[in-house]
C-alpha cells in the first residue's frame, strides 16, 4: 500500500519550518533592536588604557583612547562583544565589553560640588570636588548619590556629576 508519504517528505518541510521560525525570531530581535529598543545605560572603563573604535571589532580603526580608569560612559548600543559608548562630551564610538565594568561612576561637570554628610541641600559639606574629579557611586536616591572621590565619601547632587540617570 503506498500512501504517497515518505519519512524524507516529511523531514524537509518541518526543518524548513524550524528553521524560518529561528529566523523570523531573530529578525525580529534585531529590528526591535534597530527601531530603538536598546536601553542605554551607563558603565565605566575597566581600564587605565581603553581603545575607542570606529566600529564594533578590531579591525576598525582606534578614533580615541582613554587613559582614565573608571571613566564613566554612556552604553548606547551593542553587537555581540562590543558596545558603543558616549563619554561626557558626546563623543562616540565601539570598546569591546571586557574593557567595561558595571559599576558606576560619576564625573564632576559643574561647580561647586560638595560632598555632603547626608543627601540633603543643608547638610555638612565634607569635601568640595573639582570639576573633572571621577567618584565611583555607592548608592543613589532620588537627586542624590553617595560616592567615593579619592578617599572621600559622602553625597552629591546629580545636577553637578554625569554618569548617573
Amino acid at each position: 500500500m503506498n500512501t504517497g508519504f515518505t519519512a524524507k517528505r516529511f523531514i524537509f518541510p518541518v526543518f524548513c519550518l524550524v528553521f524560518l521560525s529561528f529566523a523570523m525570531v531573530g529578525l525580529a530581535s534585531s529590528t526591535a533592536h534597530a527601531e530603538g529598543y536598546f536601553k542605554p545605560y551607563f558603565a565605566s572603563l575597566r581600564s587605565a588604557e581603553v581603545n575607542m573604535r570606529t566600529g564594533p571589532g578590531y579591525r576598525y580603526p582606534i578614533s580615541w583612547v582613554y587613559r582614565v580608569r573608571h571613566l564613566p560612559v554612556r552604553v548606547v548600543d551593542s553587537f555581540e562583544h562590543w558596545r558603543k559608548i558616549q563619554d561626557q562630551e558626546g563623543d562616540e564610538g565601539w570598546v569591546h565589553t571586557n574593557l567595561l565594568s558595571d559599576r558606576q561612576s560619576v564625573v564632576v561637570q559643574k561647580s561647586p560640588a560638595f560632598l555632603t554628610k547626608s543627601p540633603t541641600d543643608d547638610a555638612i559639606i565634607l569635601a568640595e570636588a573639582e570639576i573633572g574629579v571621577i567618584g565611583r557611586v555607592e548608592e543613589c536616591r532620588y537627586d542624590w548619590c553617595m560616592v567615593d572621590m579619592t578617599g572621600y565619601t559622602g553625597w552629591i547632587t546629580k545636577s553637578v556629576v554625569w554618569g548617573v540617570e
